[in-house]
């Protein structure tokens, strides 16, 4: 009897992610590092120098 099997790599974020995109996720960091006084940047600022930060390693 011929069986088929099939296997899916799954990481967690797949399985619980609360955001739409990754990048979302940048924002609430922002905003939490801003709410605990680690920075002085706008959660908006943050995710546009972290954006731009991972667009710099990649080229």
């Amino acid at each position: 009897m011929k069986q088929i099997f099939f296997s899916f790599d799954i990481f967690d974020t797949c399985l619980v992610r609360i955001w739409a995109n990754p990048t979302d996720l940048f924002w609430e960091l922002g905003s939490r590092l801003q709410q605990k006084q680690f920075t002085n940047l706008s959660p908006d600022k943050w995710v546009e120098l972290r954006i731009e930060a991972e667009n710099q390693l990649e080229n």
